[in-house]
């Protein structure tokens, strides 16, 4: 029997900038900004008292006629000494806000109580939180989620992304190695590992020992499987030594090499690893190959199209900006920030 010792054979064997211009069209990029702002705007709680007073908060700026206030700032930074980055950052990020709502209005764009519910629902779904334990920013939480989703319906509205044509198949033609499945063999593998408690050298003969010992009862036909879970001391040991479908990647390399030289039902010679000494043997294989156009480019025309969708909502949001009538009242970050009540 093997000294039993805890080395594995190597690889793993199984087998902002927060601007949302890249929000589109579509449910998974929402998730993406709801994610993204909802997490800044739970960091700060302003009581609605004082938020609501112009005098009192002072203006930051203002675009085509709509105001952001000095605490509408804080509320997006989530924090009270933002560098200047952030301080310009967030001011373009609520200026941008501010041209999305009015085109919502413009177009009798609305966001429905059950649109918010839905967005926190998947919102918190994907990101694992407990509903329950924002219970008391909920309010808030839903006035973020509505931003939100304005302009996730102004961009669906304003942006149209135009037909992919032929690109779907032009950027499969020219990655083919992209589509690329790697070959897999099926393994068993009956391993000696060195005894971490020996000196390296009492350590190394020990389990060369052992090994020869394997390669002996292999040699008499016995069952590869039965000597792994009788002799073998890795992991994979009472499972028979095996160790599934694997590709190369998925051994370190003197067990890879070995594994990937050998036919279907062969058995390797004694194969030593910086872990210990191995035998191993194929029992199925299957060979590499590119992925057919037709079964991947649902997947490529959606890449092209969140790409473009990206490319174009910033064009977009961009624009507004560009010819958008601006005043800064704010430039800096203000000495004495507003403090919340506690």
């Amino acid at each position: 029997m093997m000294r039993r010792s805890n080395p594995s054979l190597g690889q793993p064997l199984s087998g902002p900038s927060r601007k949302c211009e890249s929000t589109g069209p579509r449910p998974t990029a929402l998730l993406v900004a709801i994610s993204c702002f909802a997490c800044v705007f739970l960091c700060w709680t302003v009581p609605a008292s004082t938020a609501a007073g112009l005098t009192v908060d002072g203006i930051a700026c203002q675009v085509n006629g709509e105001f952001v206030r000095i605490m509408e700032v804080y509320n997006v930074l989530g924090k009270t000494a933002p560098t200047q980055e952030e301080w310009d950052l967030a001011c373009h990020e609520l200026m941008v806000q501010k041209l999305i709502e009015k085109i919502a209005g413009e177009e009798g764009i609305t966001v429905t109580d059950k649109q918010i519910d839905e967005g926190i629902a998947r919102h918190f779904q994907v990101s694992g939180l407990k509903l329950d334990d924002f219970k008391e920013e909920m309010p808030r939480y839903r006035r973020d989620i509505e931003r939100i989703l304005y302009r996730h319906h102004v961009l669906r509205k304003k942006v149209n992304i135009p037909p992919l044509g032929d690109d779907a198949k032009k950027l499969y033609d020219e990655n083919q190695e992209r589509f690329r499945v790697e070959e897999e063999r099926h393994v068993r593998i009956i391993s000696s590992l060195f005894d971490e408690k020996l000196e390296p050298d009492a350590a190394l003969k020990a389990a060369k020992t052992d090994i020869e010992a394997v390669m002996q009862e292999l040699k008499a036909n016995k069952d590869f499987a039965l000597i792994a879970r009788n002799m073998s001391n890795d992991p994979k040991a009472p499972g028979g030594g095996d160790w599934g479908w694997l590709k190369r990647g998925g051994l370190i390399e003197a067990l890879a090499n070995a594994a990937f030289e050998l036919q279907v039902g062969q058995t390797s010679d004694i194969v030593q690893s910086p872990n210990g000494f191995h035998i191993i043997k194929v029992e199925g294989r299957k060979p590499g190959y590119v992925r057919p156009f037709e079964e991947v480019e649902k997947d490529i025309a959606k890449e092209l199209i969140e790409e473009r969708a990206a490319e174009m909502n910033k064009q977009y949001l961009d624009d507004l900006m560009k010819n958008a009538v601006i005043k800064i009242y704010a430039p800096h970050p203000p000495k004495t920030p507003p403090t919340p009540k506690k």
